[in-house]
């Protein structure tokens, strides 16, 4: 059966179908509304959004990937929904991934969603090591993700897993690819019980995530991941620094 156009929509935002992901061109085609695991989805979505004091804003993009920003100015977070996710489950998930993003930001710091550097800090250095510092970020998302659907965050993982082991066969991936899929190994083997042979960097990178207690989110513990992750391949240090009235990062 297909998702009728007044059904919930299956991003989690809390609208109609037709009022979000059908409107803006995000269509989910022969999906079945009625799955439970959907529903449950959903319904961990509604509780984390009726957690959160500031405006959330969805905006669909053409990617694989979806994405945060937090304005603490504005008080708004926007969550970008990829237009290319493959299954309404998937994309319930990162709904939900994104939707932590803004609890941490709220609760806990604004850099677990929103990064934002010092004013002279080079860009180019800056957007080297973002893969590093998402790495980081994403390690205690996932603890909460894996709390609240330690069933469905598995069989994503297992598909994920699957596609990463196509991955190391290329030896010309992106640093982007290498932290990704080293994140992957890390929750799955903490979270999906799996059994994962792993060698060179990404045991590099994997063992260091399993440093850091990621249910005990908090800036220190973010700062010290950040910084053990950026010792492994490169002389950098990221430091807070209070300019402008607000916590921006400082790379050393």
């Amino acid at each position: 059966m297909k998702i009728q156009r007044n059904a919930p929509c299956p991003c989690g935002s809390g609208k109609k179908y037709k009022a979000c992901c059908l409107k803006t061109g995000l269509r989910f085609g022969e999906e079945i509304a009625e799955d439970p695991r959907l529903i449950k989805l959903i319904e961990i979505s509604n509780k984390i959004k009726s957690e959160l004091l500031w405006e959330i804003k969805i905006e669909p993009i053409d990617s694989w990937m979806s994405s945060i920003t937090s304005s603490i100015s504005e008080k708004k977070h926007t969550i970008h929904v990829a237009r290319k996710t493959e299954g309404y489950l998937r994309l319930a998930l990162d709904f939900i991934h994104e939707l932590i993003h803004a609890k941490l930001c709220e609760q806990v710091h604004v850099f677990f969603s929103s990064i934002h550097f010092v004013e002279n800090a080079d860009m180019n250095l800056s957007e080297s090591i973002a893969p590093i510092i998402n790495t980081a970020i994403d390690w205690f998302v996932e603890a909460q993700v894996a709390a609240l659907c330690p069933d469905e965050m598995r069989q994503s993982l297992a598909s994920d897993l699957k596609l990463s082991s196509n991955d190391t066969l290329d030896k010309q991936l992106t640093i982007d690819t290498v932290y990704a899929r080293a994140l992957i190994a890390a929750c799955g083997i903490k979270w999906g019980n799996f059994e994962i042979e792993l060698g060179g960097d990404y045991k590099r990178i994997v063992d260091t995530l399993m440093t850091i207690p990621p249910e005990s989110p908090s800036i220190d513990n973010l700062l010290l991941l950040m910084n053990r992750l950026l010792e492994l391949f490169t002389n950098y240090s990221v430091h807070v620094v209070r300019q402008y009235k607000m916590d921006l990062l400082e790379i050393r």
